[in-house]
Formats: structure tokens, sequence, C-alpha cells
């Protein structure tokens, strides 16, 4: 009987354990409702992200061209998809920004598995008339497939030569990769705007009016990828089949003399066109009375997205066969610094 009885309490010593370190797990899980149990493991950790759209702050230009001039060029709405290594999404969360357009969105925080490598996918302003029927990106719930070759091949399109420019609110985009520790994480994003600005000023120094009839940018391009390809790289990519056209901006813009003008932006796509008779690339025209007058636009070489191009175009006095046209192109980046372009008035 005694050997019976101390078999009796082995088992319910056993179970009673087995009971108990049961009874713990469940309450640790019930004190973690959201937490990620692989193999037994909590691998849930902490990843805080803040995005900021880039070079519209910073050391302000004596020109005044630093932060954006509308709304539109800011963030109107936000997503961010998280996707896991093996392809899956494993955040889809969108913010609408729409009471409060901003180029910066401070503390948003996800709980993901750790110690692995995410894929980021940032997309603001998708309901853009260019970029709305491309993906419906709010179809990607949690656990789907992100189909990742699909969305690296999109294209925004314009007709460049029928002058038809990105509409507002711009589109950005951008993809970062992000290791995760197996502990709590913080991170800062870019997010590129998907467009280049041309702002002109036009300053007649003649003692006469002039007519000002329109402003040509050469060399725009029709087609760009929907994700930067090679941001910050002088090597950046561009679709294979772009075609680059002349897009004219009509002005028919009076100008009494010592007059200066400054026309509204015009937001292009990006390019990189190569033009064999100079490393400049790209010019630009202007009509005065009835008459051309053309130039290329110094330090331009190449047209990347996020750049800003400032024109200021200044009318001297009249000569033999027109006028003295002085030219001053202020690019951000300025020359060869293509690393930190920038894109804000």
């Amino acid at each position: 009987l005694g050997g019976e009885t101390q078999q009796c309490r082995t088992l319910m010593s056993g179970n009673l354990r087995h009971i108990l370190i049961a009874f713990i797990s469940l309450m640790l899980l019930a004190g973690c409702n959201d937490c990620i149990i692989i193999n037994g493991e909590d691998v849930s950790v902490l990843l805080e992200l803040s995005i900021k759209a880039p070079d519209v702050s910073g050391t302000p230009s004596v020109k005044g061209y630093e932060d954006p001039e509308a709304d539109g060029e800011k963030m109107n709405a936000l997503r961010i998809i998280i996707v896991r290594p093996d392809g899956t999404v494993e955040h889809n969360r969108y913010l609408d920004l729409s009471s409060d357009p901003s180029v910066t969105i401070l503390t948003q925080r996800f709980l993901v598995v750790g110690n692995e490598m995410k894929s980021i996918y940032l997309i603001a302003n998708e309901n853009n008339d260019l970029t709305k029927e491309l993906y419906d990106f709010s179809s990607l719930g949690t656990g789907a497939a992100f189909p990742a070759e699909t969305v690296s091949e999109l294209e925004i399109s314009v007709d460049a030569a029928d002058s038809d420019q990105i509409p507002m609110n711009l589109p950005m985009t951008a993809l970062h990769q992000v290791q995760m520790p197996l502990k709590d994480h913080y991170a800062t994003l870019d997010i590129i705007r998907a467009a280049t600005k041309f702002t002109y000023t036009v300053e007649n120094k003649t003692n006469h009016p002039l007519e000002i009839s329109g402003i040509t940018i050469s060399k725009a391009a029709d087609k760009e990828y929907f994700l930067p390809r090679g941001y910050g790289d002088e090597d950046f990519e561009v679709p294979e089949d772009v075609v680059y056209e002349d897009f004219y901006i009509a002005c028919n813009q009076a100008l009494s003399g010592s007059e200066k003008v400054r026309f509204d932006p015009v937001y292009l796509l990006e390019g990189r066109y190569e033009d064999p008779t100079d490393v400049r690339n790209y010019n630009t025209s202007i009509e005065i009375n009835g008459t051309l007058y053309s130039d290329y636009m110094s330090d331009l070489g190449s047209l990347p997205r996020n750049t800003h191009v400032v024109v200021n175009i200044i009318i001297t006095k009249e000569a033999l066969d027109g006028y003295d046209i002085s030219w001053i192109v202020d690019v951000r980046p300025y020359g060869e610094v293509v690393l930190e372009p920038e894109f804000g008035l």
C-alpha cells in the first residue's frame, strides 16, 4: 500500500507540474495578446518608424526656395507596407493626412517578427490621377503574398508633347530594406517625390514692354518607374522605351519695363537624356515678341526625381538680332552633387 501511495503522489506531482506550466504559459499569453509566438518562443519586437520627404528643410536659401509651396507637394496620405522575407505582408497601414498634409510623419509603431530583414514600401498620395489605377494596394491584407515583381515594373506615364504634367497631389514612393534585430528598433525612412520640378522667373530690364508667349523645356520624359531605381545614384534607371519630348508652357504674359514675373511651377518626370553634342543635355527656350531664344541649362547633366530646377531669365537690352538674354539656372542638387537632391520651394 505504501508503494502505491508513493506512486500516486509521484503521478500527481508530475501532472501538477504540467498543469502549472500550462497555466503559466496561458497567463503569459493572456498578458501579451499581440505577441508573435513561433515554435513556442515570443519573437515579437517593436518597430518604430518616422517618414520624411527629404530636403525640404535645412539651411535656408537666400532665394527663399526651401519649403514646399503647396500642400500638393506634401504627404496627403501615406501607406506603409511591411513585407517579411518569405514575401508575405506583415502590415499594411493607411494614413489619411488630408486634414493636415505634412512632410514628416512621426512615430508609427508596428509589432513585427524580429531577427529578419524587412522590405518596407512607402506610398504617398496614391490617389493621384496618374497612379490610382496602377495597383490596388488596399487589397493586400496581412499574410497576403506581396507582388514585388509586379510593383517593381509599374510605370507612371504622361504625354509631355501635349504639355501634360504630374497633377497634385504629387505621388511619392520608396522601398527600404530594414534589418530587424531581436529587440525593439527605430528607423527614419525617406520617401521620394516621383517628380521633378521647374520654376521660371522672367525679368524685363529693358525700358519698354515685352510679350512672353511661351517657354519650352526640352527632353521631358514620357514615363518613369513608380518606385525609384537607384535614387541618389548617378546611374539611376529609367524605362528602356522612354521617349523624350519638348514640354511647352503657354505664358501669354505682358511684361512692362523693369517688371519681374514668376510663373507657376511645372512637375515633370525624371529623365536621363544624353545629348551627344553637349554634356549639359537639357536646354530651354523662351519666345519674346515672336522671336525664340534658347540656351542649355548649366549643370543639368541628368534629371533625377525630387530635383528642383529654378530658371531665372533676365532680358537686359535690345541687340541687333533681338535681345540680350542672361540665363541663371539654379539646380538642386548643384552640379554633380546628386546624393541629396532638393525639391521644396
